[in-house]
């Protein structure tokens, strides 16, 4: 069965859209707007709730609309040709939807919290689980571009990077991401932010503490290997 897996990915990788645009062109615009979908959609539930005060449609969009189009749209099982992935990763318009998608998140963050602490959003127990939900989920799409920015290598994105994952009480990901995560993904303990499988559910509790402690030892050893030596 494997075998077989692997002869359709590498006679799809060989056959399929993978070998278009052979030349290695940059990349269009109509691709680069394909990561517009985040930011339109940010900006579509802020203009619902400002003129309509309903904020439902970030939930109704992320978990009813989304898993529909999923399920209905086609599947596009094709990949950049090799000979243009180098030129993705070193094409900034790239940046543009991560960041207004960033920008948007906090603006977004900030306008309910202002709504909140006055009284005009949030007035009832109901209102304010669907704000508070609300706001979680945009978090939740928004560190996917804060992962994405903490692995360009131009220091500003890498600092802006870590912004979304701040919201989250996540200080130390920037750490045990890059130097943990992905140089043992997969190891038990070396890499504890991923779910093993058989695992129960009740396991993943730990999940969070396990990182930060984890992070902290590194951090311990790579001070103690460079001869540093706490004032304290």
């Amino acid at each position: 069965m494997e075998q077989v897996y692997k002869r359709k990915i590498s006679k799809q990788t060989e056959e399929g859209p993978a070998l278009k645009n052979e030349e290695g062109e940059d990349a269009t615009w109509g691709e680069i707007f394909v990561y517009m979908q985040a930011p339109i959609s940010f900006l579509t539930a802020i203009l619902v709730e400002y003129y309509f005060q309903n904020f439902v449609i970030v939930i109704w969009s992320t978990y009813v609309a989304a898993p529909l189009l999923d399920y209905i749209l086609p599947a596009d099982s094709g990949n950049v040709a090799k000979n243009r992935q180098r030129k993705f990763e070193k094409d900034d318009r790239f940046l543009i939807p991560l960041y207004l998608t960033m920008i948007l998140d906090c603006l977004i963050y900030g306008y309910i919290l202002y709504g909140v602490s006055t009284g005009r959003l949030g007035a009832n127990n109901l209102d304010f689980v669907i704000y508070l939900f609300g706001a979680a989920t945009l978090g939740a799409i928004d560190v996917t571009a804060g992962h994405d920015l903490i692995h360009r290598r131009t220091g500003i994105s890498k600092v802006l990077g870590r912004i979304p994952w701040f919201k989250m009480l996540n200080t130390h990901l920037y750490i045990y991401h890059l130097q943990l995560h992905h140089k043992h993904t997969g190891y038990p303990i070396k890499d504890p932010s991923i779910p093993y499988q058989y695992k129960s559910i009740y396991s993943y509790s730990s999940l969070g503490r396990e990182p930060l402690v984890n992070t902290y030892d590194y951090e311990v050893e790579r001070l103690e290997s460079k001869n540093f030596t706490s004032p304290i």
